[in-house]
């Protein structure tokens, strides 16, 4: 995307108003995300996407047919439709989402095995929640605890029935990690079921980079638990 200098500025708007268009365009034609790369030079424009919903993703995360120019060097992520919001936890919609992952996480995971956190836990300093919505109606939590100075927790992944597989999850993941980089992290890992419940979660987190690995923090040794961690960078 490129705009005349003549027309550039938040006062002109022509950028804006050219990405609503886009937006608007994608959202007609059933396009659940959209990936963009640029140069690094361009603070501008970063500041720009990020502002209407992009998140800055490492070039892994691409699809595998991206194109990718010689001068990109930065690449941003956003799910179309969907906005994801700092906090939610007083919303009873958010709650009644979050009710039913608690139970549904209980369900599907041996007893002693579950680790999903209620409500009341969620309201820890050491967490960070996010909401997906979709226009008025919330489709995804998600949420990042952290462990030290240097490493978080992913936690609280959940997607509603009714919008699974529409990229609410890969935006929320996204999002997450993107969060994480900016807080000096430089090591994201999780759990989550071995059940076959749990397998879309698994490929999921596959895909965005996540690798197996063996308990850590707090956690043991699980047959009933699968411990997954992602490398940002740094000091691990």
């Amino acid at each position: 995307m490129c705009v005349d200098r003549a027309f550039r500025g938040a006062q002109v708007g022509t950028a804006t108003r050219l990405l609503g268009t886009l937006l608007a365009w994608a959202e007609r034609h059933a396009v659940r995300e959209l990936f963009l790369g640029t140069t690094a030079q361009f603070l501008a424009a970063h500041r720009f996407y990020e502002k209407h919903g992009f998140a800055e993703i490492d070039q892994s995360a691409l699809p595998p047919a991206f194109p990718i120019m010689r001068v990109d060097t930065k690449f941003f992520h956003r799910a179309v439709g969907l906005k994801i919001t700092d906090g939610g936890l007083d919303n009873p919609r958010v709650q009644a989402l979050l009710a039913h992952h608690f139970h549904i996480a209980r369900a599907q995971t041996a007893a002693g095995s579950a680790h999903a956190l209620d409500l009341g836990e969620l309201q820890s300093p050491a967490i960070r929640f996010w909401t997906a919505w979709d226009g008025d109606r919330v489709v995804g939590v998600g949420a990042l605890k952290r462990l030290s100075h240097s490493h978080g927790e992913i936690k609280s992944m959940h997607t509603a029935d009714s919008h699974r597989r529409r990229g609410v999850a890969s935006a929320m993941l996204r999002h997450i990690i993107a969060v994480a980089r900016r807080m000096g992290l430089s090591r994201l890992s999780l759990e989550t079921g071995s059940w076959p419940y749990f397998d879309p979660a698994c490929e999921l987190y596959k895909r965005h980079g996540f690798l197996e690995c063996a308990p850590f923090g707090d956690y043991v040794p699980d047959p009933n638990s699968v411990f997954m961690t992602l490398a940002l960078g740094g000091d691990a």
